[in-house]
């Protein structure tokens, strides 16, 4: 198979140049462009183009990008730094991720964040969770309140985690989902403590408990102030430890990750999603006067 021709940031800049009231809306990956994809052709606008950002080859910088959202980040920064604001139509969309934590966040008029802290957190709501629960499982014992009660504060522990790793040591591995929870006799069997102590064995840096406490402690103060789980979970933890429920009660259709994952987004809302700010901005760029 013949491997997709990516262009060079520079060359996508000279295209703006050349093109400058095109409409292109810029994504970390190409999962995310079926929920601007769907959103956009709810609101009957079928002029953006929607790129995953790996359709730009950034190796001509002398940089380490290490993620798509530095990637999506980088671009946006090019384009105003080209064109000040003088493109109407682009936008640039990345997640929240640990920037409310740290209120480092980036303005320019092409960049957009995510209202929580990812994509994936508008599918965590009673609404979305419910339809899933309903259609795709069929009988499920638990309702979307019961799964997000549930859930919850094993999602923000797990955020917590993540954060705190990200400042000690990106390198330190995870403990695997399936040994972070279990499910018996309709009750969950979870313990932040014993986690931890895991992840720090598992690492061979149990030396280091009281920096992750002291991390781990900076989160959970932001979590009380702000109150809005949402912007506390991790996208990828969500869909798996969802995923991990389901298996420990009922995959009624036997869903893989996979299969699961497709489904969750089927549940989203287009109407729903026009309540959030970064929605409500898209739709009101690209709409049709």
């Amino acid at each position: 198979m013949e491997e997709t021709y990516k262009r060079k940031l520079s060359e996508h800049i000279a295209l703006l140049e050349l093109e400058p009231t095109s409409k292109n809306l810029f994504i970390e990956g190409p999962e995310d462009g079926n929920i601007f994809e769907l959103f956009l052709d709810f609101h009957s606008i079928n002029d953006v183009q929607i790129y995953p950002i790996d359709i730009i080859d950034f190796s001509e910088l002398d940089e380490n990008i290490f993620s798509n959202r530095e990637k999506v980040l980088l671009l946006s920064r090019k384009i105003y730094e080209k064109f000040d604001n003088s493109l109407n139509n682009i936008a640039c969309v990345i997640d929240k991720d640990f920037d409310v934590l740290n209120e480092n966040f980036n303005v320019n008029p092409y960049l957009y964040y995510t209202d929580y802290a990812n994509l994936e957190m508008y599918l965590f709501n009673n609404k979305s969770l419910n339809k899933i629960l309903k259609i795709g499982l069929k009988n499920f014992p638990l309702s979307s309140e019961e799964v997000i009660k549930t859930l919850t504060p094993i999602l923000v522990d797990n955020f917590c985690l993540r954060y705190a790793r990200e400042k000690i040591n990106c390198s330190y591995q995870l403990i695997q989902p399936e040994k972070i929870f279990n499910y018996s006799q309709g009750g969950i069997t979870y313990n932040q403590q014993e986690i931890l102590n895991k992840f720090l064995v598992k690492n061979n840096c149990v030396n280091k408990l009281e920096d992750f406490k002291k991390e781990i402690e900076f989160v959970k103060d932001k979590f009380k102030e702000l109150n809005e789980p949402r912007l506390f979970i991790h996208g990828k933890d969500f869909l798996e430890f969802f995923f991990l429920l389901i298996k420990k009660i009922k995959n009624t259709y036997s869903y893989t990750l996979k299969t699961f994952t497709r489904a969750v987004f089927l549940s989203i809302e287009n109407d729903l999603l026009n309540s959030y700010g970064l929605f409500s901005n898209i739709e009101l760029k690209y709409r049709k006067i």
